[in-house]
């Protein structure tokens, strides 16, 4: 059976695990229930570098702030990373590989949090809500690659049509 939509996909599983079976109908509160406990799992997944298929690279200007928020609505506008994977700053042709720190008490180790440069060395994300903020040292102005997994992506209907890489659909 080709999975078309998040609804079919449901009914498949729910009748893989025996919960309804053959010419059974799903009711609407229940799959109503069923879209929602897959949005739970794919909000949980989102957390779990192992079943996140996707990395965005997106580009940003930095303009000299000591901080920018990211999400929708926010001073970058892209998806809230959950991680950012590499980043690097690109003068012209060149690329300068920037380091990542790992946690908010790398970044208060910096004692001279406005110093300026040429371009960023180094970047934090610090996990706020409902935007992220990221944080770069030096500041400055210039352009920023960020590589980052944000959350997968929720059904917002029983009938949006299900596009997942190779795998996904048994995993669901």
């Amino acid at each position: 059976m080709a999975t078309e939509t998040v609804l079919d996909l449901i009914t498949l599983a729910l009748k893989k695990a025996r919960v309804i079976g053959k010419g059974d109908i799903l009711d609407d509160e229940d799959a109503q229930a069923a879209l929602d406990t897959v949005n739970l799992m794919l909000d949980s997944w989102s957390l779990d570098r192992l079943f996140v298929f996707v990395e965005e690279l997106q580009t940003f200007s930095t303009t000299g702030n000591e901080s920018y928020t990211i999400g929708p609505g926010g001073d970058f506008e892209a998806s809230r990373p959950n991680k950012i994977v590499s980043a690097y700053a690109q003068v012209g042709s060149i690329s300068y590989p920037m380091q990542i720190l790992d946690n908010g008490q790398q970044y208060d180790a910096i004692r001279l949090k406005s110093l300026g440069g040429v371009w960023p060395s180094c970047v934090w994300v610090e996990k706020t809500a409902p935007l992220a903020t990221l944080h770069f040292w030096p500041i400055g102005a210039a352009e920023v690659r960020l590589r980052f997994t944000s959350a997968l992506q929720q059904f917002p209907t029983l009938n949006t049509p299900v596009a997942l890489p190779t795998g996904y659909k048994k995993l669901i």
